[in-house]
């Protein structure tokens, strides 16, 4: 749950499943439940991929502050850790620190990724949001500019 947390938290979407849902509050089978009522509160927004699979993500950036509000408050736990390492990250990055960024990204990289996708573009460009997922509100993020070539020839 804490990796989807955070994964939600950097801007992606996650698969949720919204079948098994028991519309109340005491009942969680599994973290599908738990999201599921998450989607119900408004905290996440659901949607539907062309598969027809359920997704969830973080709606805006003030529910999306609030919940790095939350985790910041927390005192252990592998999500409160990554917040811990984002913030240090950013501080090496605008320190201008190659060694310990590039040390970091592998870290997550290695920590969070199957090998057989390890060289993969979509992997690394999810590693990098995923490290820095403390300033995905502080920042204007361009995933990608223009190369100026044009492709229609």
């Amino acid at each position: 749950m804490q990796d989807d947390i955070a994964r939600l938290i950097s801007g992606e979407m996650i698969e949720v499943d919204t079948e098994g849902f028991e519309n109340d509050f005491q009942t969680f089978k599994s973290k599908d439940d738990v999201l599921t009522l998450l989607i119900h509160l408004g905290y996440l927004a659901y949607g539907e991929d062309d598969q027809g699979t359920g997704t969830a993500r973080i709606p805006n950036k003030e529910i999306r502050m609030e919940f790095n509000r939350i985790l910041r408050k927390g005192t252990h736990g592998q999500l409160v850790q990554l917040i811990r390492n984002s913030d240090r990250l950013l501080e090496k990055t605008l320190k201008r620190d190659a060694d310990a960024v590039a040390e970091a990204i592998a870290w997550v990289h290695d920590s969070n990724y199957a090998p057989q996708y390890y060289n993969d573009e979509q992997a690394l460009r999810a590693v990098v949001r995923y490290a820095y997922i403390t300033c995905v509100d502080q920042y204007n993020k361009i995933e990608e500019l223009p190369s100026g070539h044009d492709c229609r020839a």
